[in-house]
Order: C-alpha cells, then structure tokens, then sequence
C-alpha cells in the first residue's frame, strides 16, 4: 500500500492518521519531528552558527516537503518544522504543543487548534526577546505549510479510496 494512493495523497502524519489511524498517525508524526530535530541537533554538534542552523531546519522541511526518493511527493512539514523548532525553541515548542494537544481534545477541530498551538509558539518567542531572524524562520515555516497544502490540493486531488 502507498499512502500516497490513498488519503488526500499526502505521505505526512495527518492523512496516515485520517487513512491508517491515530497510532500510526503518531508513529509518523514522532519520525517526522525527529527529522526536522536531528537536522537542528546535527548542526549544534557540529558547532554550525545559529542562522546556518536554521538553515537546517529549512532544508530538513524542504526535504521532507520535496523527497527525492519520493517523486517530490512528501508531506506538509508540520511535524518536522516543530522538530527543528524543539530544538532551538524548547520550552515554547512544547508550550505551544500542549495549548494545540488540550485544545484538539476539547474542539476536535485541527486547523483552529494548531494556529492558536503555534501562534503562541511565536508569541512566545517574540516575548522571550529573540533576534528578529528567528521570528522570520516561525513564520516562514508556518507559512509554507498552507503554500504546501495549496500546491498538493491543485496536483493531487483529494482521493476516495480508503482501507477501511
């Protein structure tokens, strides 16, 4: 079976969660934040500047967004753009997760949960007093996600087939 033949097409956490279920849906969304966690760790250890870190998490996004091995055909880097962001932003990433988790639980509306999860994210890092650079980084970030959901809906149209 190739999740991209089912769903809306789409290889991320939430048409596997929708197509296969939640546990399965967690499973990608967990290897997906690690993606973009890695990329960020990878060049911390390596003693990368902070801007070229970045840089690392904008192409672990692209790459899952865009991978290779996949026609191009990936996700929309929800999950690995909080992963990176995990990682440079730790307290507001998990913040922001916990505000989007208990709003989800109560609304069951995703799309409201998640931009008032990560429009705190950003709040909170334009409070703590961060350079402008990572502000940018937020916001391009969450903004390729409804670009990528844009370019996936006019290639890819919503298909009806599910296993269950």
């Amino acid at each position: 079976m190739d999740i991209r033949d089912l769903g809306d097409g789409n290889t991320g956490a939430r048409n596997v969660t929708h197509v296969l279920g939640w546990k399965a849906g967690i499973l990608v969304a967990l290897v997906d934040f690690a993606k973009g966690a890695l990329a960020v760790i990878i060049a911390k250890k390596l003693g990368i500047s902070p801007i070229n870190q970045l840089l690392a998490g904008i192409a672990a996004v692209i790459s899952h967004d865009f991978p290779i091995f996949a026609d191009f055909k990936g996700g929309q880097s929800m999950s690995t753009s909080l992963g990176s962001m995990g990682v440079l932003f730790t307290i507001e990433t998990f913040t922001g997760l916990a505000i989007f988790g208990l709003l989800y639980l109560i609304t069951r509306h995703f799309d409201n949960s998640a931009s008032i999860g990560l429009g705190t994210l950003a709040w909170l890092v334009w409070r703590s007093g961060r350079p402008a650079i990572f502000l940018l980084y937020i916001s391009l970030l969450f903004l390729s996600i409804p670009l990528k959901k844009f370019l996936d809906f006019r290639v890819r149209k919503p298909k009806l087939i599910h296993p269950h």
